[in-house]
């Protein structure tokens, strides 16, 4: 059975970091793992929001094709995607919504929506979460907690995000959130207006 991830965004404040990279909050995680931090680059692909339309992101994450499809049901700030790398099931999904899309070799005929690098820090806490901290080359900074699961545990895996959320609320902030690429849009057009 394919695994799904559900995800949450929040916010956090950049000055509560050192509370959170050396797990000092109150009250502490139960487990905490500090990952090595990363950064990539993201090339995201559309054409006149066809894609996005349909709940389907397509991306280059450093040269490598991946897409994320949206578990319908699911809101901007709790979300449930189906992910994947494989270039034959990518070619697939773009093709179900543009059936004529050529495929990976020319960018599925499409055109560059955003491209921008993202930093990002990753903790495992209380032994199932994956905290995502990120922050991007135009200013942006938010998180995800992720978990995977099979599809009919979602509803269930969603439960238990918000309850550690609230169990640790020093840190995870349930202000609006801002997703990335929405930011790096309104980052573009108020550059677009002082130009």
């Amino acid at each position: 059975m394919p695994l799904f991830e559900v995800e949450r965004k929040f916010t956090f404040a950049l000055a509560s970091l050192p509370i959170f990279r050396h797990n000092l909050g109150s009250p502490p995680f139960h487990s905490f793992r500090l990952l090595r931090p990363y950064s990539f680059t993201d090339i995201y692909y559309d054409t006149h929001s066809v894609l996005s339309g349909f709940g389907l992101w397509l991306r280059k994450r450093d040269g490598q094709w991946q897409a994320k499809k949206r578990v319908y049901g699911t809101s901007f700030d709790n979300t449930t995607f189906h992910e994947t790398a494989d270039a034959k099931e990518i070619t697939e999904l773009v093709r179900q919504i543009i059936p004529h899309a050529s495929g990976p070799h020319d960018d599925f005929g499409l055109d560059v929506l955003a491209r921008f690098k993202t930093e990002r820090e990753t903790a495992i806490v209380d032994g199932q979460f994956t905290v995502c901290l990120d922050r991007t080359n135009f200013g942006w900074s938010g998180g995800e907690v992720e978990v995977l699961a099979e599809e009919n545990e979602a509803d269930r895996v969603r439960k238990q995000i918000e309850q550690m959320m609230s169990k640790y609320g020093w840190f995870f902030k349930r202000e609006k959130v801002t997703g990335k690429l929405s930011a790096y849009f309104e980052n573009e057009r108020v550059k677009g207006l002082g130009d």
